[in-house]
């Protein structure tokens, strides 16, 4: 890749300030998420450059499992939950730069470790949640189910889909699960090319995530549980694309919120972000000639879309976003026709990470209430979240 020999930088920037010199305020936004800020800062502390993130983040996996099983043994069952699902947490951030840790012979069984203890957490919540597989062309989709135990009638369901470095499993937090409480129903999928997907060699193309959130939409469909007229997209970073460009291809989806904007033009994440971001979207694909990604790349812009958006749409944007400019989600607004809100974040970077808790909870509020009518169709409106102070 062109830009290989600024890895340097990158490593030098982590190695002195740890992830937050590259994405602002992460180690906030991931422990307001369910990440622990101790499991964050103990990892963190071994690490004086980029290509120790992964043995770290798995040393402290590996840490917390044996303290689960301890917990387990002795009958503690509320306490192994809680430590499985740290567990779990860790070991999916150890498959970042998903570039470089792909190509080891020991990646699948190091991503089954994250199924096991997150599987162990699983048992222990007060709802039902649930390992699923979304029939996809010759493959299938995996995704995990959650949806309150007791309901009556049909409940609204919402599609998550993570960005490019999460996966399924991270999100949404098992203990403080925000669909949950407000009695909506979500499924959290690996699409092509991420985590779970790409490890058993389904790549992202131009327009497959999009086929693919129709397959999972086909699925829900068939599950006596969900209401097939109340079905919600939520994006996060790389989801930001996918999830509308999804609503744009599929009418289906009733509403789409769009977080961390990644809406438009990618020359600001493929060439000016660090190396990472464009090698790993380059492993998602299964393309190594970079000439033939960028030619891809030119094409992954909402504005091919936005006019076929017909459901409402909510665009969360940090003011200051490294990898999408307010410009762009205002670009995007001016050429919506559907009712259309941009929440922009005063002072707030790509994570949006002093608000990330209630970027989630509102996320989820916004969503319930389009999906039970109560949105006015006419609005196109800005919003500016002044920063806390």
């Amino acid at each position: 890749m062109r830009r290989d020999g600024q890895k340097w930088i990158f490593d030098s920037f982590v190695g002195m300030a740890g992830l937050d010199a590259i994405f602002p305020d992460a180690y906030i936004a991931w422990s307001e998420t369910g990440l622990y800020l101790k499991d964050y800062m103990l990892t963190m502390s071994r690490v004086r450059s980029g290509d120790m993130l992964s043995k770290s983040w798995h040393k402290t996996a590996e840490r917390l499992e044996i303290m689960a099983q301890e917990a387990s043994a002795g009958g503690h069952r509320e306490t192994a939950g809680e430590l499985y699902y740290r567990a779990a947490l860790c070991y999916a951030r150890a498959f970042w730069p998903v570039s470089e840790i792909l190509g080891k012979q020991n990646a699948i069984a190091a991503y089954n470790k994250v199924k096991e203890c997150y599987d162990f957490a699983a048992q222990t919540v007060d709802y039902v949640v649930e390992r699923i597989e979304a029939p996809f062309e010759r493959a299938s989709i995996p995704g995990i189910f959650h949806r309150p135990r007791q309901a009556t009638g049909r409940l609204p369901c919402v599609i998550y889909l993570p960005g490019m470095d999460g996966v399924k499993d991270i999100f949404p937090d098992l203990r403080n699960n925000p669909f949950i409480r407000r009695g909506l129903a979500v499924v959290t999928i690996d699409g092509p090319g991420v985590g779970e997907s790409l490890l058993r060699g389904l790549h992202v193309t131009l327009d497959n995530v999009q086929r693919a959130v129709s397959a999972v939409i086909d699925y829900l469909e068939r599950r006596p549980e969900i209401d097939p007229d109340r079905i919600g997209i939520l994006g996060m970073s790389m989801g930001s694309y996918w999830g509308p460009s999804s609503a744009a291809e599929d009418r289906r989806v009733k509403c789409c919120v769009a977080a961390l904007g990644c809406l438009m033009d990618k020359t600001m994440m493929f060439e000016k972000a660090p190396p990472a971001y464009k090698a790993n979207y380059m492993t998602m694909a299964n393309i190594e000639d970079e000439d033939a990604f960028d030619q891809m790349a030119k094409k992954m812009t909402l504005e091919r879309y936005a006019d076929r958006i017909e459901c409402p749409m909510l665009i969360m944007n940090g003011e200051f976003d490294q990898l999408c400019p307010i410009e762009d989600a205002r670009r995007l607004m001016s050429l919506l026709h559907c009712p259309r809100e941009l929440w922009i974040f005063e002072n707030e970077f790509h994570p949006i990470g002093r608000w990330r808790s209630e970027v989630f909870a509102w996320a989820a509020d916004w969503l319930r209430d389009v999906l039970n009518g109560r949105y006015d169709p006419t609005v196109n409106r800005e919003v500016y979240i002044h920063e806390r102070t």
